[in-house]
């Protein structure tokens, strides 16, 4: 993309983070025991390390690190990536008290939860061969397929978000 293209990115990037870090606060400053607040204050943090880290080795930063070190910063800026998504489908099943609606819900947000988990680990170790198209080798494969099949979970928990919120 072109300079202007990644800066609007940064902007909508730091604009999330300090409105889930400001509403977070402010739930958990105003309504104690709420788990919204505290959650939102982590997906806060989580937008503003994604931006901070996938901007140190983009094009116009003026800072290049050594490609294994900026490989490295962009794969974990792609797990804080997949976090914060995965953190915002679990604010759908808190909302709006910070509990889940009924007991049987826990299951669903723990399942979630792991498959955010398996997304990130995947996104962190295995990015760089997933976007080039290449599949890992060896033991790496095997780790890869464990998590890219815990991971697979994550989509139909989301669709179960969206349906129980109609």
């Amino acid at each position: 993309g072109s300079r202007s293209d990644d800066q609007g990115m940064l902007l909508e990037i730091a604009a999330g983070a300090l409105g889930y870090g400001v509403m977070g606060y402010l739930i958990a400053t105003r309504a104690a025991g709420n788990r919204l607040g505290p959650l939102m204050l982590r997906l806060g943090v989580l937008a503003g390390l994604q931006g901070l880290l996938g901007s140190i080795d983009s094009e116009g930063s003026g800072l290049r690190l050594p490609e294994p070190i900026g490989e490295w910063l962009y794969g974990v800026a792609s797990a804080c990536q997949v976090l914060f998504v995965g953190g915002v489908v679990v604010l759908l099943f808190l909302a709006p008290t910070g509990q889940p609606l009924t007991s049987r819900w826990r299951w669903v947000i723990w399942l979630t939860a792991v498959s955010v988990g398996a997304n990130a680990l995947d996104a962190l170790f295995f990015r760089e061969q997933l976007e080039a198209g290449t599949e890992p080798s060896g033991g790496a494969s095997v780790i890869h397929a464990v998590l890219a099949g815990m991971g697979a979970v994550f989509p139909p928990g989301l669709l179960v978000a969206v349906i129980s919120l109609g």
